[in-house]
């Protein structure tokens, strides 16, 4: 039997030198996250609100990072992580990019990107929870 899936559900804060993104999850079960996302970068914001259904198979989705391309997402865990990959719609073997969010013992968030050169996950930043 599989353990649990950890539940993310939260407000964190990434901050950075020229900027900061704010997340705001909501997780239902082991079925369902939304994420909302709010950027700031040199003065300019960007909100985009992503809906994931959990269940590794790619769906539909909002553009990310400030985007305008259509693009699909797929969620599944990984043991205690739950990770994201985005693709084209028509093409989903070629990968955009793929994160990963750890929920950490004092309640942060690590999250960390999938370098296609090294094919391996980068050290995570830290997104700090803020309630």
């Amino acid at each position: 039997m599989q353990a649990p899936c950890p539940d993310l559900s939260g407000q964190y804060l990434l901050q950075g030198e020229d900027g900061r993104v704010e997340f705001l999850i909501q997780q239902r079960s082991c079925q369902e996250i939304t994420m909302i996302r709010k950027a700031t970068y040199l003065g300019k914001t960007t909100l985009e609100r992503h809906l994931l259904k959990i269940d590794g198979h790619f769906h539909a989705d909002n553009p990310w990072f400030g985007g305008r391309d259509k693009v699909t997402t797929s969620a599944r865990f990984i043991g205690q992580q739950l990770e994201i990959v985005a693709a084209p719609p028509r093409d989903i073997a070629s990968v955009y990019w793929k994160t990963r969010y750890e929920l950490l013992p004092n309640k942060d968030l690590a999250i960390s990107e999938f370098q296609k050169t090294t094919q391996s996950y980068t050290p995570g930043l830290v997104a700090h929870r803020q309630r």
